[in-house]
């Protein structure tokens, strides 16, 4: 009898076989959960994060990001990163095929640090439209329980 009700719920059930960034160009209202936070700055505490570019050509695969560690002590990171875009008035996480980075730390001293972020892993291009990578930044500190510093650079897709 469980499996019949079981078979029947499954039956009725509607699957989306869209990708997310499909989602996002056709129904932006309806089905995205937009990120947690929704006001990230480009610079705090010290640290600017920026792009070597404001706009990129639809297709564009590496972007360049620039911290500027303008503190006396160093921050640490790693390889993991996300691109959000801009839907109708919030800010929604683009899919990544699978979200495996490398794991290993990075410590940046004062002054200037550059990598690059490959898109090769998103579901799909990006679209025209407003983005941002974030990124999280963890100062060293004798402090313990220290937070993180959690930066975004704005860019354009045209």
């Amino acid at each position: 009898m469980l499996s019949i009700v079981l078979l029947a719920a499954c039956a009725n059930e509607e699957v989306d076989q869209r990708k997310g960034s499909d989602i996002l160009k056709e129904e932006p209202s309806g089905n995205v959960n937009p990120t947690v936070t929704q006001e990230i700055s480009s610079e705090k505490d010290g640290l600017l994060l920026t792009l070597s570019e404001n706009e990129y050509e639809v297709g564009v695969e590496e972007i360049e990001m620039i911290l500027e560690n303008n503190t006396d002590t160093a921050v640490s990171t790693g390889k993991y990163f996300e691109i959000e875009q801009f839907v109708d008035g919030v800010w929604v996480e683009v899919p990544f095929v699978d979200k495996i980075f490398e794991d290993i730390g990075l410590f940046i001293r004062p002054g200037k640090w550059s990598d690059v972020v490959s898109l090769a892993r998103l579901e799909s291009p990006l679209a025209p439209g407003e983005y941002r990578v974030v990124k999280a930044f963890y100062p060293e500190s004798d402090k313990p329980g220290g937070e993180d510093i959690v930066l975004a650079a704005p860019f354009t897709v045209k």
